[in-house]
């Protein structure tokens, strides 16, 4: 979670008018200081994740930007972008003053759209991973030195190099990767993934999955979460040996059958049960929620917070970050793409999952799927035409008609009634009734409509907006400084 001030947070609750600022060096060395009003309104995004189906482990992420530049008077058309660095910050209006939050360091690698508006997309110096791995580091090496080296290697700054299972000694060296899988590799086996920080080091981050979260974030505009928590109920990997010749291939798990993390990673070669056992204390018997949502302006959160989401009955659900996006004056994304447990459950690879039981059993089971492929033949036939013979397709029909065809009216004991009129919702002693029916949905109390929402509009009174309110496509109605409300133009150029 990026740290800023208490006055920060306080003033969130009801603001979200954070401005940004940029310092641009470009490749020939010029540099350019923007303000907050050499930006448009709502183009300017910071987004960083995985972007993977499932919880990302032994990922090395990238952060990027989307900017647009104004560029009326074309002042800007002058200069090339490309190879640029720019040093982003988030400013936000307090009464003490403005605070500045640096955002990333972050560089162009695709040429600008020109224009009016000038378009810029850039990414952190994870890039430079992206190159085959070579290295003179001799091996049997840990994963801290394998870290430091990739990290030299590719002329990044790194944080610690003392991290999770750090010490970690690998056999042999990966043959046929990039820098950056290699990344991804030392990260799974700390049990976590890579990133580039906000400062720009390369670092390792391992899972964290205490309680409470590092922020609880209520509000959404849109939120959809999962029915069921995830507890994960181990770590597995295979194990490869040659036995009289043979490659032979053994599950290692540590923990139990169930919602099981599978890893699959050439620097743990040879000492498969020691990865997985090194793993256990991070995760297995740890519970998160899978969620999706949408927010007003919530710059905060980072790749692999803890968060816990509130609904708006109250509800708290423990999670983690796994993908967020944050568009300045706009609607932040945030999500964790954990893989459901059915899906964990059924999804298998054979090479390294079943391998030898699948050899052992083939045989086997090939004899008695040929011993009972006939019976099976004769005992669907037969269970067919029983059914057919017990009630024929319009028999069926005629039985629902006489059964229900004298019902035009549900009543529940909670209130709700569904009959010709609609759905209406009702209950004794209670002053507020809802009407739900083809022509739209009416809201009374006491007798008095105080919300209706049909094909002539929607008609409302004691209307609250607690952020901010949209007018057509063009127009945002916002408080901002605590004491000021104006209404902002979002309709783009």
């Amino acid at each position: 979670m990026i740290s800023v001030s208490d006055a920060f947070k306080e003033a969130m609750k009801d603001r979200s008018d954070y401005r940004c600022s940029a310092t641009i060096t470009l490749a020939n060395g010029t540099v350019l200081t923007l303000a907050e009003n050499d930006f448009s309104i709502m183009g300017n995004k910071v987004s960083e994740g995985a972007e993977s189906d499932g919880l990302p482990l032994g990922e090395a992420i990238s952060r990027s930007i989307s900017l647009e530049l104004l560029n009326f008077d074309g002042a800007l058309s002058a200069y090339s972008f490309t190879g640029a660095k720019i040093e982003l910050h988030l400013l936000f209006a307090l009464d003490g003053g403005t605070e500045d939050v640096l955002m990333g360091i972050f560089t162009v690698l695709t040429p600008e759209t020109p224009g009016t508006i000038i378009s810029i997309t850039a990414n952190d110096d994870m890039y430079l991973t992206d190159k085959e791995y070579d290295t003179a580091l001799s091996y049997p090496a840990t994963l801290s030195e394998i870290f430091v080296d990739v990290c030299n290697r590719c002329g990044l700054a790194h944080g610690s190099d003392s991290f999770v299972n750090s010490d970690f000694e690998v056999t042999a060296k990966p043959d046929g990767y990039t820098y950056r899988k290699v990344l991804g590799m030392v990260a799974m086996l700390a049990g976590g993934n890579a990133r580039i920080n906000r400062a720009g080091e390369l670092e390792i981050i391992t899972y964290s999955f205490a309680s409470p979260a590092v922020q609880t974030v209520e509000d959404w505009i849109k939120l959809t979460v999962a029915t069921d928590d995830i507890t994960i109920t181990g770590i597995s990997a295979i194990a490869s040996q040659v036995v009289d010749g043979k490659i032979v291939r053994n599950r290692v798990i540590s923990g139990t059958d169930g919602y099981v993390i599978e890893l699959e990673n050439p620097l743990m070669d040879g000492k498969e049960a020691e990865a997985v056992n090194a793993l256990n204390s991070i995760f297995v018997g740890k519970t998160l929620r899978k969620f999706d949502g949408e927010i007003g302006g919530y710059p905060l959160a980072e790749f692999m917070d803890t968060i816990s989401v509130k609904d708006r009955n109250g509800t708290e659900y423990f999670s983690v970050v796994t993908d967020m996006s944050f568009t300045f004056l706009g609607m932040t994304s945030i999500k964790n793409s954990a893989a459901s447990e059915m899906r964990v459950n059924s999804t298998f690879d054979v090479s390294k999952d079943v391998g030898k039981l699948i050899d052992n059993e083939r045989t086997e089971r090939i004899a008695q799927i040929t011993k009972t492929e006939e019976g099976l033949r004769f005992d669907v036939a037969q269970l067919s035409q029983q059914v057919a013979m017990t009630m024929t397709a319009d028999q069926v029909r005629i039985a629902i008609s006489e059964a229900v065809g004298d019902i035009n009216s549900v009543t529940t004991e909670t209130g709700y009634t569904f009959d010709k009129d609609g759905l209406r919702i009702k209950k004794s002693g209670e002053e507020i009734e809802n009407l739900l029916d083809n022509t739209g949905m009416y809201v009374n109390r006491d007798d008095e409509n105080i919300l209706t929402a049909n094909n002539e509009g929607v008609s409302a009174i004691n209307v609250s907006v607690r952020k901010y309110l949209i007018i057509g496509k063009n127009s945002r109605l916002e408080d901002y400084d605590g004491t000021r409300t104006a209404c902002f133009w979002i309709g783009g150029t």
